[in-house]
């Protein structure tokens, strides 16, 4: 009888330890399996996550064939330029989205898309300014540094914008040019309506 027991807890013990090695080893899912899961992450996050976890993950974060999804949001300056040195510029030939929070710089985004980054499919971004609306020259400064992104390299590619202007009484006002879903009319028409908008009650 006595080992009977001994047998029935050998297994159970066996079970449970089978249990915790299962739980406990991430890193045994096959490699299809951990790109269907980077491919659901930013790749940021990604390799801030997994690039010094062990030495297969960091193979299969430095895998060309692995395309990158890329979201910067508002960060310091000290955090977004270590991003760009450790993970965008060795990884230029991978990136195929890219969304950026406050460039504002057509022909600087076309050159570096041209040259390190053919094969993006996706570019999102927003940029606000504080524009005043009674000066002139500012606003067809703003206006032409805008107007920029509308020319035949973005509207190959899809890639749509508009922008607002938005006037808070007793606030100094604000201009917001991001980028926009393509692929439909409403949104065409949306962007030259956009273009025309001069102020907002908030």
């Amino acid at each position: 009888m006595n080992w009977i027991e001994d047998q029935m807890n050998l297994v159970e013990a066996k079970r449970r330890e089978g249990e915790r090695l299962f739980i406990s080893h991430f890193e045994d899912l096959p490699n299809e399996v951990f790109y269907e899961i980077l491919d659901y992450l930013d790749g940021c996050h990604a390799y801030e996550a997994f690039s010094n976890l062990n030495t297969r993950f960091e193979y299969l974060l430095n895998s060309s064939s692995l395309p990158l999804k890329l979201h910067f949001s508002f960060s310091s300056k000290s955090d977004f330029q270590h991003r760009f040195l450790s993970i965008v510029k060795p990884n230029v030939h991978r990136i195929i989205a890219l969304s950026l929070p406050n460039p504002c710089n057509a022909d600087r985004w076309e050159r570096l898309i041209l040259h390190y980054m053919p094969y993006l499919k996706i570019f999102r971004f927003q940029h606000w300014d504080f524009v005043r609306y009674d000066d002139d020259n500012k606003l067809k400064t703003y206006h032409a540094r805008i107007e920029r992104f509308m020319g035949l390299f973005w509207l190959e590619r899809q890639w749509i914008f508009a922008h607002r202007h938005i006037k808070i009484e007793g606030q100094e006002d604000c201009s917001m040019f991001y980028s926009i879903e393509p692929y439909s009319k409403q949104t065409l028409s949306e962007l030259y309506f956009d273009y025309e908008v001069r102020s907002l009650d908030i």
